[in-house]
C-alpha cells in the first residue's frame, strides 16, 4: 500500500497525514482564538513539543512566531483549501 500511495500521491501516507495535520492546526490558528496547546490535541498531535517540532520543520518557524507575523500568501491558500 505504501508503494502504490507514494507512487499516486508522490508521499507515503505517514508524511501526507503530517501535512493534512499541519493544514488542520494552521486553519485552527487562523480561525480561532484556541492556545497553542488545545490546538495541537485538536489536530491529533501527541503533545504541544510534537507539534512544534512539525511545525517548524515545515514552515521554518514556531508557530507563536507565524501568529505574530503576518503571511498573506499562507492566509490566503489556507482559506481556500476545501478540507
Amino acid at each position: 500500500m505504501e508503494r502504490s500511495f507514494l507512487k499516486y500521491v508522490g508521499y507515503t501516507p505517514k508524511h501526507y497525514y503530517r501535512i493534512v495535520r499541519l493544514n488542520k492546526a494552521l486553519r485552527q490558528m487562523q480561525l480561532n482564538q484556541k492556545s497553542l496547546t488545545a490546538i495541537s490535541h485538536d489536530c491529533d498531535y501527541y503533545d504541544q513539543s510534537h507539534f512544534i517540532k512539525d511545525f517548524r520543520q515545515f514552515t521554518g518557524t514556531t508557530p507563536r512566531q507565524f501568529q505574530y507575523e503576518t503571511h498573506h500568501i499562507a492566509n490566503f491558500l489556507i482559506s481556500q483549501q476545501p478540507v
